[in-house]
């Protein structure tokens, strides 16, 4: 599980987030969340990401293959929710 703000920086990840990334919660917090992907994949994932958030178009459910910052190409599904945080 993560959490990110609407400019897709993450601003809280679980354990199990961190194990599937092989990644530390410190190297993530306070960081787009692109991140957890490779360089040649960061720039675009995160755009998208952030059009999708002003156009309100944000995806529910859906599946994408990608490489992750290591390397390693994996095939994701992905489930977004959305909160509204208080002030």
């Amino acid at each position: 599980m993560r959490l990110i703000d609407e400019e897709g920086k993450i601003l809280l990840v679980n354990d199990a987030f961190c194990r599937i990334f092989q990644m530390q919660k410190e190297d993530l917090i306070g960081k787009p969340f692109s991140i957890v992907y490779d360089e040649s994949e960061q720039k675009e994932v995160l755009k998208a990401y952030q059009k999708d958030i002003q156009n309100n178009k944000i995806k529910t459910l859906f599946e994408r293959e990608n490489t992750l910052w290591n390397g390693i190409r994996v095939w994701f599904e992905f489930t977004n929710s959305f909160l509204v945080l208080p002030d």
